[in-house]
């Protein structure tokens, strides 16, 4: 068996090895397998990272703080999308921007903690604390009568 790497290329490789189609082989569809990025999703990841790096963007953020710092930016700190237009507040470009961090993240451009998704309330956890378990003997056979015996079967 191969030793290729899984990304992209290793992934192609090992179809070919196999002789399988390489949609038989990454998790997810191609367009969000974090294996399988293909290079214009590299592309897009690598814009990403530069225009979080240039903007000088906290970790921490939620990809729609971000979003707000992208479409504020004008003249010379205006951001370009890679088609050469400018990024602006468009489900499109706030698509784009969610799909390149995904990625960027992936390709290890920008650290693993660098956003955080706020949408579900922090986790409660509530601990049934254990009770001692009890039963009332009389005479060798349990009391059904006695409030600490829950099921007694006859």
């Amino acid at each position: 068996m191969n030793s290729a790497k899984f990304d992209y290329l290793g992934i192609k490789t090992l179809a070919e090895e196999l002789g399988r189609p390489v949609s038989t082989l990454y998790a997810l569809s191609a367009n969000n397998d974090p294996f399988y990025i293909a290079p214009a999703r590299a592309k897009a990841a690598a814009w990403f990272a530069e225009e979080w790096r240039r903007l000088k963007i906290a970790t921490g953020w939620h990809y729609r703080r971000i979003h707000y710092v992208f479409v504020s930016q004008d003249g010379e700190t205006a951001v370009v999308m890679l088609s050469g237009l400018p990024y602006e507040n468009t489900l499109e470009c706030w698509a784009d921007l969610c799909e390149a961090a995904r990625d960027a993240i992936a390709l290890e451009l920008v650290p693993q903690d660098a956003f955080v998704d706020h949408r579900n309330a922090t986790p409660i956890t509530y601990l049934v604390e254990p009770q001692a378990a009890s039963a009332d003997v009389i005479d060798g056979e349990p009391d059904c009568l006695s409030r600490n015996f829950r099921i007694c079967r006859r």
